[in-house]
């Protein structure tokens, strides 16, 4: 069944159901009230003749003197004797008991029976003489006007139903046709362009309200272009890795060549097979914290960690690096202490050193401070190197990205992984790596931390 049918029905179901609850209160209410009348009347007309009836011996009582006009319609009087003897009657050939049960009791009550094929009202009510029950008089009102009444609103509330019913179905119909006929487009569109693989294409928006179907679109055009990047990306993935191992691979089968050919090993092709072997088992390890890190799988250990002692450590390491023309200074650094994994953050700012020398030419200089403001630290890496356009800003964090003239690939570019390690571990810490760079001027590596009091 589909989804329209689902609510069609379950609308009109739901509508049934109101309508039979309304019928089934009037129902029951009108025929309450109807009753409660016919009730009200009875006891009315006897109050107004019992006083005679308990004043005059039984068998002198002439009942059409005491009757006179009754105010019901189809009115029937029967006056029984203590002895359970009819003593009159009215209509004289109404001579068969009304209402057993009424001759059997000294209370007033009232019963609906059925006399002689006809349904009746019956009210009963002793006839007291020096205080002594000495008959029972019985007063009845057709109900035969009541039956019908309530026939026919039996008829009206289930013409009612049906009808009603039959109007929500209609109605739901063309109102779920209108509401789902969007969402048939939007599944359309979308096995449209599953079959066609053609992840640039779009759901079109033919309304411009921002209903739920509206925000569905808009929710799966912006799937759509995610997936759209990430197979971007993946290709563009696997484009690199491919670049970046034909380099190496060549390198060591070129040099296993020769060798091979001159039957012997000299040092130098053991040292270029030996540095590109390197090389690869870095990539490797790189893509594999990569992963491990995407898949919630790399660990961190969370502890204080004191922040200007360990930039301390990364200076002292990286100054091996720096070219004899090229300068690398340290700001003043002030006791801070963030909460994290000093290795994961070692690596983050050895990363970002390692980068700023890597692009900055004989002669210039690379700068390293610590700041703090207010619950925050900030460290910069400053450089001034070549710099990163404005279009490359946007992916220098993706992986095997680098912001280079060309994308030239050299030995010492590396490939392109340890922003995109280190913009994942710095975010794993609460944090957040800024970027200010200007083409042939540099550019500055912020990375922002919070602040913890604790030192245990």
């Amino acid at each position: 069944m589909s989804l329209r049918s689902r609510l069609t029905l379950l609308y009109t179901l739901l509508m049934a159901g109101i309508l039979l609850l309304s019928c089934v209160a009037v129902f029951v209410i009108t025929s309450i009230l109807l009753i409660k009348n016919i009730d009200r009347d009875l006891r009315d007309t006897a109050r107004i003749m019992i006083p005679d009836l308990q004043t005059i011996p039984l068998k002198d009582i002439k009942l059409q003197e005491v009757i006179g006009e009754s105010p019901l319609d189809q009115s029937y009087f029967q006056i029984w004797g203590a002895d359970g003897k009819l003593i009159v009657a009215d209509p004289p050939e109404i001579t068969s008991v009304m209402d057993i049960k009424g001759l059997k009791t000294e209370e007033t009550i009232l019963e609906s029976v059925d006399f002689r094929a006809v349904h009746l009202q019956v009210h009963s009510l002793p006839i007291r003489q020096d205080g002594q029950v000495v008959g029972i008089f019985q007063i009845a009102d057709n109900l035969s006007q009541f039956d019908n009444t309530q026939r026919m609103i039996a008829v009206i509330s289930l013409i009612t139903i049906l009808a009603g019913s039959a109007l929500t179905s209609f109605i739901s119909w063309r109102v779920t046709d209108g509401i789902l006929k969007p969402l048939e487009d939007v599944v359309n569109a979308a096995f449209k362009i599953s079959e066609q693989n053609d992840l640039s294409k779009r759901i079109p928006m033919k309304s411009k309200n921002k209903d739920e179907v509206g925000v569905l679109i808009e929710v799966m055009n912006k799937t759509f272009e995610r997936l759209e990047e990430l197979l971007m990306s993946q290709q563009r993935f696997l484009a690199d890795v491919s670049h970046d191992l034909r380099t190496p691979l060549t390198v060591i089968k070129g040099n296993a060549e020769l060798m091979r050919k001159t039957g012997w090993a000299d040092a130098e092709s053991l040292d270029s097979i030996d540095e590109e072997v390197n090389r690869l088992t870095h990539m490797v390890g790189d893509l594999m914290l990569l992963v491990q890190a995407e898949s919630g799988q790399l660990p961190l250990e969370w502890k204080p960690v004191r922040l200007d002692v360990l930039i301390e450590d990364v200076v002292k390491h990286m100054r091996s690096l720096i070219d004899e023309k090229q300068s690398f200074t340290l700001g003043s650094l002030s006791e801070v202490w963030v909460k994290g994994d000093a290795y994961r953050l070692k690596q983050v700012f050895e990363n970002l050193v390692s980068n700023a020398i890597q692009y900055t030419p004989r002669g210039g200089k690379v700068d390293m401070e610590l700041r703090r403001i207010a619950r925050s630290v900030f460290v910069d890496v400053k450089d001034t190197g070549l710099g990163i356009s404005s279009q490359d800003l946007s992916h220098i964090f993706e992986r095997f990205f680098r912001a280079e003239p060309s994308r030239l690939r050299t030995k010492e570019s590396g490939f392109g992984l340890g922003l995109a390690i280190s913009n994942w571990i710095v975010k794993q810490h609460h944090g957040e790596i800024l970027i200010d760079s200007k083409m042939g001027v540099g550019s500055t590596f912020t990375v922002k931390l919070p602040i913890t009091t604790k030192r245990k």
